[in-house]
């Protein structure tokens, strides 16, 4: 987890923040994507796996989102924060 290793709750709110970031660019929501996740998996009570979260993004969007994945849900990269909170101090994430 590396510069998150403290924050690891914040870390998953600061990866909604930035999927919800890209989605809303192409006029979607990631209100929206939760939705259709309840209403495919969550009513049917039916367990959702990481490749069925990743596979459900990339049909809401239209978009591959593999790379994103990779990097900042399974991989260790720094989330690309610097121009979202350029207010904060540096050392905060």
């Amino acid at each position: 987890m590396g510069k998150y290793s403290e924050l690891v709750y914040r870390k998953g709110n600061l990866v909604a923040y930035l999927i919800d970031k890209k989605l809303t660019e192409q006029v979607l929501s990631l209100d929206g994507y939760l939705r259709q996740i309840y209403l495919n998996y969550g009513l049917k009570m039916m367990p959702v796996s990481n490749s069925i979260i990743l596979e459900e993004l990339n049909r809401y969007s239209g978009q591959d989102w593999t790379e994103f994945f990779n990097k900042y849900i399974d991989g260790t990269d720094e989330l690309p924060l610097t121009k979202n909170f350029q207010y904060l101090r540096p050392n905060n994430f």
